[in-house]
């Protein structure tokens, strides 16, 4: 009992404090996982914390390119998503507001009435529309390139050590191959791969949809699988976005690539490989 109790304290003293832009955040508590607080699935640190008497989130961005992205979203036209306001950053840090309400996630499991979801739904569907084919939203993306590529800088960075077994070694070069082929022809979209319930908050008071997950906000040909990483796959809520039949085998394979790494990061190993040649892509 005195040792569970004495962990359990261990875990929730605040961890010191960060600077950023000459401002002190303190109190911090990790986010992220249970397995690795205060880190992401991408390998970045990520903390609640406290700035001039308000709590804030900090976290640190790929690159000075995608914190000047994350920025300029901010400006897009109205979707229906917000994003929190950006209270300080550098090069490598970002501070954001906290964003105070329920998560999606918690009004599925606790409200009678879904319709904040269905509206959520509706909101998330209109921004990956907008992401492709509205001329401003392709515009940010053109003047951003480079500030982080879902795919190559995350999917296939957590699977390339892996690449010496055969059977993903041999995948991989599959997905190369389409990789090559079309890649010119998807194009290099604004990509948010985290537009999940547990990520969108409805806020307090104003009733905005705010996603609360930027991270891996980037521009590169991921944004063939936001639709898929979205909760409206998963929950059925909406169609996914029309594109060219010619690079459907492209998004299979991407969206293998994706549940590959995270098979492999949760340990499960034999599941990984199975799905591999599965004849229809899986969900999980």
């Amino acid at each position: 009992m005195i040792r569970t109790f004495f962990k359990k304290k261990v875990a929730e003293t605040p961890l010191g404090s960060i600077t950023v832009q000459d401002r002190t955040i303190t109190d911090l508590t990790p986010l992220g996982s249970k397995h690795s607080p205060g880190m992401t699935k991408a390998g970045r640190l990520s903390f609640a914390g406290w700035m001039n008497g308000r709590k804030v989130k900090v976290y640190s961005a790929f690159s000075p390119r995608q914190i000047a992205l994350s920025h300029a979203i901010r400006e897009l036209p109205a979707s229906g998503l917000s994003f929190p306001a950006i209270l300080a950053h550098d090069d490598e840090l970002v501070v954001e507001e906290w964003i105070q309400g329920p998560s999606l996630k918690q009004i599925e499991r606790s409200r009678a009435d879904k319709a904040p979801i269905a509206a959520a739904a509706e909101a998330v569907s209109r921004f990956l529309e907008m992401a492709q084919s509205d001329e401003r939203y392709r515009a940010l993306a053109d003047e951003h390139a480079g500030a982080f590529c879902y795919i190559d800088d995350y999917l296939l960075r957590r699977v390339d050590g892996w690449k010496h077994l055969d059977a993903i070694g041999g995948f991989l070069a599959r997905w190369q191959r389409e990789d090559e082929r079309h890649r010119a022809a998807v194009g290099a979209r604004l990509s948010h791969p985290d537009l999940s319930l547990a990520n969108i908050v409805m806020e307090e008071g104003s009733g905005r949809f705010v996603v609360i997950d930027n991270e891996l906000v980037g521009v590169g040909p991921g944004w063939v699988i936001d639709w898929h990483n979205s909760f409206l796959k998963r929950r059925s809520m909406a169609d996914a976005p029309v594109v060219p039949e010619a690079i459907r085998p492209f998004i299979d394979l991407t969206w293998r690539l994706r549940l590959l790494g995270s098979a492999l990061s949760t340990g499960k190993l034999h599941r990984a490989i199975e799905q591999l040649d599965a004849e229809t892509a899986p969900s999980w």
